[in-house]
């Protein structure tokens, strides 16, 4: 009988890595492609993975996350897809073969282009700096619209060796253009070709916590006035010069790239004039989000996708994980003629099971693990006393037990639990068994806007959520290197400037105090306060808001952990309008196990009545808990609505269903407006009694027998901390090993006892 694995693509609303804006591709320019390749039975795969950090010119900030980026490649390829080590050519800052423009090319020419064959498969990936020059003869873009390139630019990837010369009120810049990398695709000789370029070429700088890929408008500063960016003569010239090799002149050149990208699939982390971010997915870590998202996507799905599958999940997921912060929009790119995104991303099958990590090294019963699988939701979770489960990357068979013991970014260490370890090896794959969830905290930082008042506000925040001696705010810095996850910061006219460019219909006044995202680009709905109110009393007003924070940040948590529960369901409307959403999709893969994979959501209109169905397919009783989480925090439990039988709505026998609202309880759940609603599913063994205990309390003090209960109607806190203490209870209670390797200080979440799932509703 399949079992459920949660898919780690859709986190919580607003979780860092998914809230940042993402990059484009409109300016790969395609032509007509080679006829169509031959199939080879065991085609090569080659791959050259490409992360600037670290840049010469003192006009271009340098980057944090790109060489994570392309570890993540490197890892996902290789451990995964079946690349071999040595096919793989990575240029980057810590390599042999620094990412100097004369490096990339080269690499390009003499791994890529003189060794690729017919049928062969290629990925292509580039992590730094997007510019855009002056384009000598420029094409209109066409997903853009036909005003979308007045200023006649082509995007460029700026390696770690731009130039900067002077011409007169304009600078000469050595980039890659993106005339040439069409014609460096256009050469490669296999219509296998993937490109993922995670650079943007809009606005750059810094936004919060996190940082834009797009060095424009730093060069541009050290311009005069009026100045554009060139590209180099010598750029030209090659370009001239690869044209001739492929018989291209330019009229042809200008027609073809005016089509589209030159072959295959290209992958570009936003739309058009979007921005490409790095965010910080942990203390002192960072990473594209883009390449973030798509490669831990693809280490968690369980069988072969359509590339338009991952296509229509990718755009999904940022679309509603970015609500709140602008319109980012990824991009998927073919070349014409060809329907490439039939085939899987890659254009390849992912041969090993799906996993959260691999095996680096092993020493006696010590383990040095790589967590990329992860999303940075689910690496919340990867604290000490974590286990996972390791496999066989050929056969899926489970060969032992390792509990985590430390980690630094998506660095671990373990120590072997179960299972022989003769058989334990480096490339073994890691499945996330039993997950340790820390005490919960919020993660805030102190904007410069309110540096004269610094000592009050973190003072105010130490103790605005204090239990004890247990405090639910940590105070990060805000810079690159932090994970924060709000700000609090008083509105100036600049804030009031990305407030608007991100969509927010109501701006606060200056002057007035708010909690913001990370990247300062939103406001928390309802958190702005009046103007001249001091820093202390926004902490106290803003209490309510920062508790029911605290509380959607601990459910989201829970449900991006994994289950082997053997359940079924699906998310429908009453007038059979709109799509059915399976939350679980069930199947087995041979040698993979049970495995569960869940679609990222769907859209509903507004005014309509949802219904949640649930089937139990396992042998003993389940036992079922709904709740909501609206745009703004706020949290309803929608099930179990009857507080007189609490017991009796809760279970679901073996082989039943449970469709919720029940009509006996006198509960709809009908949407209305327009946002996002985020759907928590939570199954377990035996009934969560605390937290239902807690709920009707809440209930029969407001005097009612049934109806949905608020976690504002009581104190959130006490609620998440019953529900906290149900699940390690029922964890520890009936885990298929020895749970005392999860710290007293941690929640223990069995993926044998419980099961918890995150649906995100779009209400227009």
């Amino acid at each position: 009988m399949p079992s459920m694995k949660r898919r780690h693509f859709l986190q919580a609303a607003g979780a860092s890595l998914a809230t940042l804006g993402l990059s484009q591709t409109n300016w790969l320019r395609q032509a007509d492609r080679y006829g169509q390749a031959l199939a080879q039975s065991n085609p090569r795969k080659l791959a050259l993975l490409i992360g600037v950090n670290q840049y010469t010119d003192p006009n271009i900030p340098d980057l944090n996350g790109c060489l994570t980026d392309v570890e993540m490649q490197y890892q996902l390829l290789v451990n995964r897809f079946g690349f071999n080590s040595a096919d793989v050519l990575q240029v980057t800052d810590d390599s042999g073969l620094l990412p100097t423009r004369a490096n990339i090319l080269q690499a390009f020419e003499e791994h890529i282009i003189q060794q690729a064959q017919p049928g062969d498969v290629v990925v292509i990936h580039y992590s730094g700096h997007g510019s855009r020059v002056l384009d000598p003869n420029p094409i209109v873009v066409s997903q853009c619209g036909a005003n979308s390139n007045p200023n006649g630019l082509n995007g460029t990837l700026v390696p770690r060796d731009a130039g900067f010369f002077s011409s007169g009120n304009d600078i000469a810049v050595s980039d890659i253009m993106g005339r040439s990398l069409f014609l460096l695709m256009e050469r490669v000789n296999t219509d296998h070709l993937t490109v993922v370029l995670d650079s943007c070429f809009s606005g750059g700088g810094t936004r919060g916590n996190a940082r834009v890929r797009a060095a424009t408008s730093s060069r541009l500063s050290a311009a005069r006035s009026g100045g554009f960016l060139l590209p180099i003569v010598a750029e030209l010239e090659q370009q001239k010069r690869w044209q001739q090799s492929l018989n291209l002149d330019e009229a042809e050149f200008q027609r073809r790239r005016a089509q589209g990208i030159a072959k295959g699939v290209t992958l570009g982390s936003a739309s058009c004039d979007q921005e490409a971010y790095e965010i910080p997915y942990d203390t002192n870590a960072a990473a594209g989000a883009f390449t973030y998202l798509l490669t831990s996507y693809l280490w968690q799905l369980p069988a072969a996708e359509a590339a338009s599958t991952v296509q229509v999940n990718l755009v999904r997921s940022t679309k509603i994980s970015t609500q709140n912060r602008g319109t980012q929009v990824p991009i998927f790119e073919t070349a014409p003629g060809v329907d490439n995104l039939a085939q899987p991303l890659y254009f390849t099958d992912a041969l090993a099971p799906f996993a959260e990590g691999v095996v680096r090294t092993v020493e006696g019963e010590q383990l040095e693990f790589w967590l990329g699988g992860m999303s940075d939701q689910t690496l919340k979770t990867a604290v000490p006393g974590t286990v996972y489960t390791l496999l066989d990357p050929t056969s899926g068979d489970a060969l032992g037990d390792v509990a985590l013991v430390s980690r630094n970014g998506l660095l671990a260490y373990g120590k072997l639990l179960e299972g022989s370890s003769a058989a334990v090896r480096p490339g073994l794959l890691l499945r996330e068994k039993i997950a340790a969830i820390a005490s919960p905290t919020l993660k805030i930082g102190v904007d410069p806007s309110l540096s004269a008042e610094q000592d009050a506000a973190e003072t105010a925040l130490s103790t605005v959520l204090s239990s004890g001696t247990t405090n639910r705010i940590t105070v990060l810095p805000v810079n690159q290197q932090s994970a924060v996850e709000y700000v609090l910061a008083r509105t100036s006219e600049e804030t009031q400037l990305r407030l608007g460019q991100s969509g927010v219909a109501e701006l606060p006044p200056i002057g007035a105090i708010g909690l913001y995202s990370a990247d300062l680009n939103n406001l928390v709905a309802g958190s702005a306060g009046p103007v001249g109110e001091t820093a202390a009393a926004a902490v106290n007003r803003l209490q309510p808001r920062l508790r029911s924070l605290l509380v959607a940040q601990v459910l989201k948590e829970l449900a991006s952990t994994a289950s082997d529960l053997r359940v079924g369901g699906e998310i429908y409307t009453s007038s059979g309008r709109g799509p059915k959403i399976p939350l679980l999709s069930r199947g087995n893969l041979a040698g993979q196990g049970r495995i569960r994979t869940e679609l990222t959501g769907a859209t509903y209109q507004t005014d309509e009545l949802i219904n949640i169905k649930i089937t139990n397919e396992e042998a003993n009783p389940v036992y079922l808990s709904c709740l909501v989480i609206d745009s703004s925090g706020n949290i309803i439990t929608l099930h179990p609505a009857r507080w007189d039988a609490p017991e009796e709505a809760a279970r679901i026998d073996s082989g039943e269903s449970l469709v919720v609202p029940r009509n006996e309880d006198g509960v709809q759940f009908r949407v209305s407006g327009a946002g996002f609603l985020e759907v928590l599913t939570l199954v377990s063994r035996q009934q969560l009694r605390g937290l239902l205990r807690n709920l009707q309390t809440i209930a029969r003090s407001a005097n009612r027998s049934r109806g949905m209960v608020g976690f504002s109607e009581g104190d959130p806190l006490s609620l998440i901390n019953d529900l906290l203490g149900d699940v390690d209870g029922i964890s520890r209670s009936g885990a298929t090993i020895q749970t005392e390797t999860v710290g007293a200080q941690y929640t223990a979440v069995d993926s044998g006892a419980i099961a918890a799932f995150s649906t995100i509703l779009e209400i227009v």
